[in-house]
């Protein structure tokens, strides 16, 4: 059996949400000056090569994020969760699937590309500092030709270690005890956007909050499908004023912030919102 090389950071159950009778979804992106609409399946876009690999370890552990973790752990409940969320049926929303819809949650906001890069860095400097400070036990077990720090000789003879230590705390992120207590006891709805005058976008960064998830004033946003949105607050005063305000203002203020917040690619259910992102998706190129 071959092991999976395409590593979907959006997985394709999510993708599924917005595409036509075709089984297609649109990307908007920039591959040079302008944006694009583009006609794709959900297989075929939101993954990286080897994204979860553990290059160089011993094969058979090469593959453990993506086949032990990401597939049956994080992703095979959620997309139970996200169907109960969409057909806004508090019964079958039991404290395991909030427990599997926190964990998918948690993952969008750490396993795209870019934000793994982000993590993977940061963790090579802090286990750096560490490691670099003196320490007794490894002081008086080393040799005369070991190196004088404990970082140095992690480096010297298991340099795979330190390669690939953002992708080695990932679960560990994910599955972060207090953030996600946190959301599992926050107040959630799911919005119906039918009367809309826009559908909702989603993006390779789809996980939105504005301020920290411990304020009061604290919402969650996610898209689920172009009608159905999903939203944490920590109290009902917040989730009320987010029902004043109309279901299109809702629907505009998260593409808003799901196309400002993508790093190259956004989707739709068709290509009508490509002057909207045209005018907000970032040029770098």
């Amino acid at each position: 059996m071959s092991e999976p090389i395409d590593h979907h950071y959006l997985p394709v159950f999510y993708l599924r949400q917005w595409c036509n009778s075709e089984g297609r979804l649109f990307r908007y992106h920039r591959p040079h000056h302008r944006v694009v609409a583009s006609s794709i399946t959900p297989k075929s876009t939101g993954y990286e090569p080897s994204l979860y690999t553990l290059e160089d370890y011993p094969p058979e552990q090469r593959q453990v994020i993506e086949k032990q973790f990401m597939g049956p752990i994080v992703d095979d409940p959620a997309s139970k969760a996200l169907k109960i969320l969409i057909e806004r049926d508090r019964q079958k929303m039991t404290e395991e699937m909030r427990v599997a819809w926190t964990r998918f949650l948690m993952s969008m906001r750490l396993r795209d590309p870019h934000t793994l890069s982000e993590v993977t860095a940061l963790a090579r400097q802090i286990v750096k500092t560490n490691l670099s400070k003196p320490d007794q036990e490894y002081l008086q077990a080393k040799s005369d030709s070991d190196p004088p720090t404990l970082y140095e000789w992690v480096e010297k003879h298991a340099p795979h270690v330190i390669k690939n230590i953002g992708k080695a705390f990932l679960p560990g992120l994910i599955d972060h005890e207090k953030i996600g207590d946190h959301i599992i006891n926050m107040q959630w709805s799911t919005f119906e956007l039918s009367k809309s005058s826009v559908t909702l976008l989603t993006g390779d960064r789809p996980f939105i909050t504005t301020e920290g998830l411990a304020d009061t004033k604290c919402v969650l946003a996610f898209p689920l499908a172009p009608r159905f949105l999903f939203v944490a607050t920590n109290g009902p005063e917040v989730a009320q004023r987010l029902v004043a305000i109309g279901e299109t203002q809702m629907a505009e203020a998260t593409n808003v912030n799901i196309v400002a917040q993508a790093q190259k690619h956004v989707y739709g259910d068709s290509a009508r919102h490509l002057r909207f992102v045209e005018n907000r998706l970032s040029s770098k190129l």
